[in-house]
């Protein structure tokens, strides 16, 4: 999902129209068009999010995704693959 959370999250937003693409997770679909009350409770919320990233809490932190994540549709076994 493309969004600007995570950039709130670490006080490094980019301008517009940039934005980040991470893969969807509880932790973004909570905040996802609540930008602004994430940015007035940044205080609160932001070393909880730091702390979950500084800890590999990936239900909470950001798992950033590239372009060729939209590419994805099926996860074969290794034995079709081979």
């Amino acid at each position: 999902m493309r969004s600007v959370v995570f950039d709130i999250f670490r006080r490094n937003v980019w301008p517009i129209p940039f934005t980040g693409r991470c893969l969807l997770h509880e932790h973004l679909k909570r905040w996802s068009g609540r930008e602004l009350d994430l940015m007035r409770s940044i205080d609160e919320e932001g070393p909880q999010y730091a702390a979950a990233r500084a800890a590999g809490d990936f239900d909470a932190a950001a798992v950033i995704a590239g372009e060729a994540a939209a590419l994805i549709h099926d996860i074969p076994n290794a034995a079709d693959v081979m």
